[in-house]
């Protein structure tokens, strides 16, 4: 996905940075990245491992603190699972995004191999009957299904690109990446078995379960949806 993008002299919107590994990756590249998060200490773990407080900040990603139309590209890897109204963060990045800007956006997969054991529950936790459930029982329910009780969702190529495109995105290409085992297989082989049976795997299992969907995406001229 990175390296769909040519970086030099872009100016880049890192939207969650966190401990700023992408923002090294671009700026030794030739662009200007500015990297944003919502929790201090993370951006804290950006300075320290930039040895530079240059270009960071503290914001929200639904208040995104920047005018219009000023990046070429934002970027934001596996945060909008972690937002509450997807929409709006959405909407906020189409915003600060140049005309025909290019948005490259990561989220973790629904259907990947590791939680397949786990879909009937999550298909419960969206259904009608969720609403009826405990508040005990629905977190109970959640802490057997995700592995990250953060998340509000997880996402399909199809949900995430329908979203994208609802929100001013032309999807321009979409990939599969990452292989998890399910959680009590995981829990009961060595870190080298798992890696030795991910690696076998990786060889013949389809893109669609694979752990995490990233897409390249760019800005409408005018936003719809």
């Amino acid at each position: 996905m990175l390296g769909s993008v040519g970086w030099n002299g872009k100016k880049v919107l890192d939207v969650g940075c966190w401990w700023g590994w992408f923002i090294r990756y671009a700026r030794e590249k030739g662009a200007t990245v500015v990297g944003m998060d919502c929790q201090a200490s993370r951006v804290s773990d950006a300075v320290s491992f930039l040895h530079s407080s240059r270009d960071l900040c503290v914001a929200d990603a639904l208040h995104i603190p920047f005018p219009s139309s000023l990046f070429d590209v934002a970027v934001s890897i596996h945060v909008l699972e972690h937002i509450l109204s997807e929409h709006a963060m959405i909407g906020e990045i189409h915003r600060v995004l140049k005309p025909d800007g290019v948005l490259l956006i990561s989220v973790p997969n629904d259907l990947s191999f590791g939680v397949l054991p786990y879909r009937p529950l999550r298909l419960l936790l969206r259904g009608r009957m969720a609403a009826r459930l405990p508040f005990s029982l629905c977190q109970y329910v959640k802490s057997l299904s995700y592995s990250d009780l953060s998340h509000h969702r997880e996402y399909t190529a199809r949900s995430i690109s329908g979203l994208l495109q609802s929100n001013g995105f032309q999807v321009e290409q979409v990939w599969h990446h990452g292989l998890e085992l399910p959680y009590p297989l995981k829990g009961r082989l060595s870190q080298r078995a798992r890696q030795r049976v991910s690696l076998v795997l990786g060889k013949t299992a389809p893109g669609m379960i694979r752990t995490s969907i990233s897409v390249k995406a760019t800005k409408k001229q005018g936003k719809t949806g």
